[in-house]
């Protein structure tokens, strides 16, 4: 299974690369516009203009479409949207720097768009990957039907859209988080829940809300089905001390 995976990421990785590439950088279709760039402005906002408005550029918040603002008057970049995705994008960004060199850009090459793109190629991947482990513990069945639930859900969702048009936007790294919490809960299934799954579906659950606080519904949905089954949190047992007879 994991190298059906690798080799499904590679395709699609490059296919992305590949569209992507034909769409110029200033472009309203390009993959770090509006929202897009609203989610992205933290990881070169941070290392490159350290969160300060002083040196982003009126032309670099139109390239940027509007997705974030230059805020002179307090010297800050405002955007409206939370770090969460930024978190997620952040391995992916540290490579395209290593690549450019560190500093050496202002953070919106063609290689830190690049990047973005192989992230949501990666997530999608990963997410579908993870969806399928926890199925094969939760409900076993023939190769054949699991793949067809994964074609499902990787072609007849808008994951795909996500993944490969728009990578920049929260919704690929939502889902790639919704179902490490799903694996997390089915990893242990006929076993004791280990505590580092228990972390898992903590962390997963706690990037969700920061990504998108309304899918906390989600994270709730997500509780109640550990709870349901049989899932607890770990409760570590503390020793009383024996109380003294009364005279």
């Amino acid at each position: 299974m994991g190298a059906c995976a690798f080799l499904f990421f590679l395709f699609f990785a490059g296919s992305s690369i590949d569209y992507h590439g034909r769409v110029p950088l200033d472009d309203w279709k390009s993959d770090l516009k509006a929202d897009a760039a609203g989610y992205y402005i933290y990881l070169p906002g941070l290392f490159h203009h350290g969160l300060r408005a002083a040196t982003v550029s009126d032309s670099l918040v139109v390239l940027g479409g509007y997705g974030f603002q230059a805020d002179r008057e307090h010297d800050r970049i405002a955007t409206k949207y939370t770090c969460g995705t930024a978190l997620l994008q952040l391995p992916f960004f540290l490579l395209a720097e290593s690549i450019e060199g560190f500093g050496a850009t202002d953070g919106w090459t063609r290689t830190h768009h690049q990047a973005i793109e192989v992230a949501g190629i990666f997530y999608w991947t990963s997410g579908l990957l993870l969806i399928a482990l926890a199925l094969r513990r939760w409900r076993p069945t023939t190769n054949g039907v699991a793949l067809l639930v994964l074609a499902c859900i990787a072609f007849g969702t808008n994951t795909f859209y996500f993944a490969f048009r728009s990578p920049g936007y929260s919704h690929i790294y939502s889902f790639f988080l919704v179902a490490l919490a799903l694996h997390c809960i089915y990893a242990d299934r006929g076993f004791p829940m280990r505590r580092s799954s228990h972390w898992g579906f903590a962390f997963a659950s706690a990037l969700i809300v920061l990504i998108r606080p309304i899918d906390a519904l989600a994270v709730l949905a997500l509780v109640v089905l550990m709870f349901r089954s049989g899932r607890t949190w770990p409760v570590r047992s503390v020793s009383m001390p024996h109380r003294l007879p009364l005279d």
